[in-house]
């Protein structure tokens, strides 16, 4: 498994406020279906799983091990 960290903006949040998850998943795919109830817009755009809010995800990366 790998890790990723994805950023988002929370539309209830002051515009500067931006999100962070660290989540453990095998792709960006599934990483992104762990924080959010379904698959986000083309804008990226979606509803989290938790408290159902509206975010909009800004960016995904994976994070290699460092060994």
């Amino acid at each position: 498994m790998n890790q990723f960290e994805i950023f988002y903006k929370h539309n209830d949040m002051n515009p500067d406020y931006t999100g962070y998850k660290l989540i453990w998943a095998n792709d960006k795919q599934q990483a992104l279906s762990y924080l959010l109830k379904s698959k986000p817009s083309k804008d990226g755009i979606g509803l989290l799983k938790k408290g159902g809010a509206t975010v909009r995800i800004t960016e995904i990366n994976e994070i290699s091990p460092t060994e």
